[in-house]
């Protein structure tokens, strides 16, 4: 029993030991921001009489704090997109359609509809043509001969 109120006796005078050491550091690890924000001012000040910027300020990464909002989002779809989120139309306003006619039709063809090509130019503003290629039952090409403002001269 001795030897057990010895070794309590101890244990106790260790775990004192721990929680004043704890204390230390805690106490140094303060210190040592404080030094360190004490030295960054003076760096700052060094640099800005010589003439140079000063170490930015960075903020913390927003990164974790993006992907919880994101994970809130998934939840919460009712919420709607977000600003800036909305798509431009896909349609190009049409100024001019021309349509081409093929010049040779095999025999038995018959008119199906167009396939539409769409040419995006420039002409001090912006001007787009719709070439409508006749299209048959037996596909072709129509042999042409439009050019598109280039000229080989």
């Amino acid at each position: 029993q001795e030897q057990i109120r010895l070794h309590e006796e101890q244990v106790l005078a260790q775990q004192e030991q721990i929680r004043l050491h704890e204390e230390q550091v805690l106490a140094q690890q303060e210190q040592i921001h404080l030094l360190k924000e004490q030295v960054q001012g003076l760096k700052d000040e060094i640099a800005r009489l010589k003439g140079h910027n000063p170490k930015p300020k960075i903020k913390p990464s927003r990164l974790e704090q993006d992907s919880d909002k994101e994970q809130k989002q998934g939840q919460d779809e009712a919420k709607g997109k977000r600003p800036g989120s909305a798509k431009k139309s896909k349609t190009l306003k049409i100024h001019k359609t021309v349509v081409i006619q093929p010049a040779d039709v095999p025999e038995g063809s018959r008119f199906k509809g167009y396939a539409d090509f769409t040419v995006q130019g420039l002409i001090f503003q912006s001007h787009n043509t719709c070439y409508r290629l006749v299209a048959g039952v037996n596909y072709f090409l129509a042999p042409t001969t439009i050019t598109f403002g280039c000229s080989s001269s």
